[in-house]
């Protein structure tokens, strides 16, 4: 079954936990299957059945106080 990658910015992380949330939060959105998170660069890869809903991907990301940046 193929999918999308796609690669996304969030602002606010500083450390491996902040990774941790943002990887559980994104994983929760519906055909997630896998996210990487680099925290240094703010860079996210989600790996899903299809495109993720930014203002979806955005609202759980403030939920959790960080800012989804942009589409890289």
């Amino acid at each position: 079954m193929e999918g999308v990658t796609a690669n996304y910015t969030v602002e606010g992380m500083v450390c491996q936990h902040c990774a941790s949330s943002v990887t559980e939060a994104i994983t929760s959105l519906d055909g997630v299957r896998d996210v990487t998170v680099e925290v240094q660069s703010g860079q996210v890869r989600v790996d899903s059945d299809q495109a993720l809903d930014e203002a979806q991907l955005a609202k759980v990301l403030d939920d959790i106080g960080y800012e989804f940046a942009r589409s890289a």
